[in-house]
């Protein structure tokens, strides 16, 4: 083996797949999760930041949370959650933080912290659990790691009875947005990030190569 490019299922074995590739002097390049040698140093990476994507979902959902008028509503956020995979979770953590940055008055009591598993099918049954468990708020602010996450939780809120108007969740990938917007129908999935991942993929494999044939030094 001449060189390595590896998206990781677990973050937790990515010191001991950079231990091995250091040892064998295997060149190693991360894709879309960051990943650590055992004394901290980062493995080459090739991704987004993010924690800033997540910032800019909650910073877009802040403006419409004002342009709609739901400050004195009844308002919850639903942070739906995959706890296994630290990039949804710093995702969250952006949309968080913004959020709350732009809406000072927000009560982060007010965030609900719902778990899932990435798949639309699950965020649609934690959100209705969590809808069910709640029935005393009139308006539903989510964000997630990714498209299925919010288009779940909208469509929950549908099943619910619940009027487009009265949510707001913005994805990220962009994979749902043909999906969401295509019926023609009024929805709380309001937008996604977009992300050509193609890009991460192509590009780890390009620079990969170069340290390969030419000895160009791996970027961190």
């Amino acid at each position: 083996v001449k060189g390595i490019a590896i998206v990781v299922p677990d973050k937790a074995l990515g010191p001991v797949i950079a231990e091995k590739a250091k040892a064998a002097k295997i060149p190693l390049v991360a894709v879309d999760d960051d990943i650590y040698y055992q004394d901290g140093t980062q493995v080459p990476y090739v991704g987004m930041n993010a924690h800033n994507i997540g910032a800019r979902v909650g910073e877009e959902l802040a403006k419409l949370y004002k342009a709609d008028g739901w400050a004195g509503k009844e308002v919850r956020i639903a942070s739906i959650e995959d706890r296994k995979a630290d990039t949804c979770m710093q995702r969250n953590k952006g949309a968080e933080e913004a959020f709350l940055k732009a809406v000072p008055d927000f009560k982060p009591a007010n965030i609900l912290r719902v778990p899932y598993d990435n798949t639309m099918v699950n965020s649609i049954d934690v959100m209705t659990t969590t809808l069910t468990a709640n029935p005393g708020v009139t308006n539903w602010i989510f964000y997630s790691c990714n498209d299925d996450g919010v288009l779940g939780a909208a469509r929950a809120l549908e099943n619910a009875g619940y009027a487009a108007d009265q949510g707001m969740g913005i994805g990220i990938d962009g994979s749902r947005a043909c999906e969401a917007f295509g019926s023609g129908k009024p929805s709380a999935f309001r937008g996604t990030m977009w992300l050509n991942s193609a890009n991460h993929g192509a590009l780890a494999v390009k620079i990969l190569l170069a340290s390969i044939k030419d000895g160009t030094k791996l970027p961190v």
